[in-house]
């Protein structure tokens, strides 16, 4: 083979790699800068916001939202953004479109900018915005109310209690008033249930003895907790006079129970009908015998 010969090989071979690297970085560009990049719009009409508009400090909106992949790749983000500073939602998924509803409660701010951003998995996106401009106040005034509840043998105070009513009930009588019983305390080291409040619709079996007991109830309230403590000062419960405090720690997805508790801490919740307040403990004495205080401060 002569050297004509191999030169004339390599130019080949020269000649395909830079083909190769030349398709190869071809398609990261066009990866990188998809043409395509995602939609969103609001949804409008009916119980939407999808304008600018003025309220008062504490109402609630509801923001629909809709996002299509626009021919690109797919979603992946949706955020919306208070004042492009507080994050009020922050969903990841995987798909070629959403369709989202978002409640949105007014903030003390003088004007609050709400901005909903969908991103795609090469990073492309788009964003709209509204602005909410405050018309006075709707913060209302709230329930207060202090509670012992003992634990499942403590023979002074009962276990359930109301937050319609602020009464405490034994067993017997909560039985007779299951429509009525919003929350029960108890202690349960076997299920690390330390000092444990919870529901009767929280799965409460083995805990309570007897044929009054909420496993046997026909009425099984259930109210949600807030996954864990909430980071406000303790005054700031303490002063709450309103329910714009309830309003600015609201919570999804909660449990059923809020275990481990201990003194000055702070709970978030929801009852059965759908009211939001804050709960603090104040103190915790003892085990299955022992008893619990607490604080609640919740929307009437």
């Amino acid at each position: 083979m002569n050297n004509n010969t191999i030169h004339f090989k390599n130019l080949i071979s020269f000649t395909l790699l830079l083909l190769c690297l030349s398709s190869i970085f071809s398609c990261s560009k066009e990866e990188n800068n998809n043409p395509f990049p995602p939609i969103i719009e609001l949804k409008i009409g009916g119980i939407y916001t999808s304008h600018d508009t003025a309220i008062a400090e504490g109402s609630q909106i509801c923001i629909g939202i809709k996002a299509i992949a626009n021919g690109g790749v797919n979603l992946c983000n949706l955020i919306v953004e208070s004042n492009n500073s507080q994050r009020l939602l922050d969903y990841g998924f995987n798909a070629s479109s959403i369709d989202k509803d978002v409640l949105i409660h007014k903030n003390t701010d003088s004007i609050q900018k709400i901005s909903v951003i969908i991103r795609n998995i090469n990073g492309k996106s788009d964003t709209v915005s509204i602005v909410l401009q405050k018309n006075g106040s709707a913060y209302k005034p709230i329930l207060s109310y202090v509670f012992i509840l003992g634990g499942q043998s403590n023979t002074t105070y009962g276990s359930f209690a109301s937050f319609t009513n602020g009464i405490v009930y034994s067993m017997a009588d909560a039985s007779q008033n299951q429509a009525l019983i919003d929350i029960l305390y108890y202690y349960n080291p076997l299920n690390l249930e330390y000092n444990c409040l919870a529901s009767a619709g929280g799965n409460i079996i083995g805990i309570y003895a007897g044929t009054n007991s909420p496993e046997n109830w026909t009425i099984k309230n259930t109210t949600y907790f807030s996954r864990s403590v909430v980071d406000i000062p303790l005054s700031a419960f303490d002063n709450a006079q309103t329910d714009s405090i309830i309003i600015a720690n609201l919570f999804t997805n909660g449990g059923r129970k809020a275990k481990a508790l201990t003194p000055n801490q702070i709970w978030g919740f929801q009852t059965q009908s759908g009211k939001f307040g804050l709960l603090k403990i104040i103190e915790v004495n003892g085990m299955e015998s022992g008893s619990l205080k607490f604080a609640v401060k919740m929307q009437q």
